[in-house]
């Protein structure tokens, strides 16, 4: 039986390589070794995340969608600049890494970078189509084995030391992934490096002619989903953008315009109204998150001297110890799966603030449910 790594590499054509070389403007080899460095590193977080029963529930759900295995029939689309209409593969695999590494997205990107030779823009393109590749056979993993949550963890535990042993010494230490279960720094090349330098040497030109064109664990909501009485459209950087009327988008770009002096003041942060996570967990539930992540991704594209603060909280049930720590993960988790939108991470910081700062009363249900949010301030412009 072939391994998942295995599985992989089979649809990392020198076509679809040589396609990305191009729009991207580099060589074909870079691109190659960052694949092979960028499919392991996902997996190798996804088992160190899965030891926390929350977040492997939370990984579950965003793997074992259906519409995932889509992705390996079109992942030549993703090439391209722009997102896709709608539930772009870009922005679930974006939620997903971010969950899984947090602001450590960008020493990611940077160390695959440096390893490959490739520019950063490029690294991060590369990876809105090695993440959805890595779903879509995960996701057929899941479907053809009948796999539960444990299974699937099984399963890539079974194949640890491979997937450990694929990624250079640089980039598990950005991803901050144990070094026990790798392969020296004399065997770092993978396996399967050879297989893909030789589907590159055959040149395959096959590509451009077939080229076309969520149940799971609850979800505890982190900021108020309760839905819109209308809807707030605009065009930022030419890009058209939906949300809530009042919601954070909204708040955002009109502070953004307003000419305002940033401050730290409680009327200065905004409430982001449709992200959720699993219960107890900083995984991001992808379906119902991806929008309003990639919404604040396109104004800090439009407005590029914009740099945000996100904040994350939670209501008082539980230790303030295991609170401050949760509402940390969670704020990493969205400034990550905004870095692997292609945001530059030096423009968020991250800071959890635990049980603190409620703005409502944890006396009542409801009033946990808006404790329980991440929050975002403009802090330059």
């Amino acid at each position: 039986m072939a391994s998942i790594l295995d599985e992989i590499q089979q649809h990392l054509t020198s076509g679809l390589m040589s396609a990305a070389a191009s729009q991207l403007g580099e060589a074909q080899s870079g691109i190659l070794k960052a694949a092979s460095a960028l499919a392991p590193t996902i997996l190798g977080g996804i088992i160190e995340r899965g030891g926390d029963a929350a977040a492997r529930n939370g990984i579950f759900t965003a793997l074992s969608a259906s519409g995932n295995i889509r992705f390996l029939d079109d992942l030549g689309s993703l090439i391209s600049e722009g997102n896709l209409a709608q539930g772009d593969p870009r922005d679930m695999s974006g939620n997903l890494i971010g969950s899984l590494f947090g602001s450590k997205v960008r020493d990611i990107l940077g160390a695959v970078s440096s390893f490959a030779g490739l520019k950063m823009d490029s690294t991060s393109a590369l990876l809105g189509i090695v993440g959805p590749l890595v779903m879509g056979v995960l996701s057929k993993k899941i479907r053809d084995s009948r796999l539960d949550a444990s299974g699937l963890m099984s399963l890539l535990s079974s194949e640890r030391a491979a997937i450990m042993g694929a990624m250079p010494d640089s980039i598990a230490r950005a991803a901050g992934l144990p070094a026990t279960s790798r392969k020296p720094a004399r065997e770092e090349r993978s396996s399967w490096g050879l297989p893909l330098a030789i589907l590159a040497a055959l040149g395959l030109a096959a590509f451009f002619l077939t080229r076309s064109c969520a149940g799971g664990p609850q979800n505890e909501v982190a900021a108020s989903d309760t839905a819109p009485n209308s809807e707030y459209v605009t065009n930022v950087g030419g890009s058209e953008l939906r949300g809530n009327i009042g919601g954070v988008e909204q708040q955002l770009i009109d502070f953004i315009e307003s000419g305002r002096t940033p401050c730290t003041d409680a009327e200065c942060w905004f409430t982001f109204d449709r992200l959720n996570f699993a219960t107890g967990s900083a995984a991001l539930n992808v379906s119902g998150s991806q929008e309003q992540l990639t919404n604040v991704q396109r104004i800090l594209t439009a407005y590029p001297n914009v740099q945000l603060k996100i904040g994350g909280y939670t209501d008082n049930t539980g230790s303030d110890a295991l609170n401050q720590a949760l509402s940390q993960r969670r704020a990493e988790a969205v400034v990550g799966a905004i870095v692997a939108r292609g945001i530059d991470a030096s423009r968020m910081v991250a800071e959890g603030y635990g049980s603190s700062n409620p703005v409502a009363t944890n006396a009542t249900a409801e009033g946990r449910a808006q404790n329980r949010r991440i929050d975002v301030r403009v802090r330059a412009r």
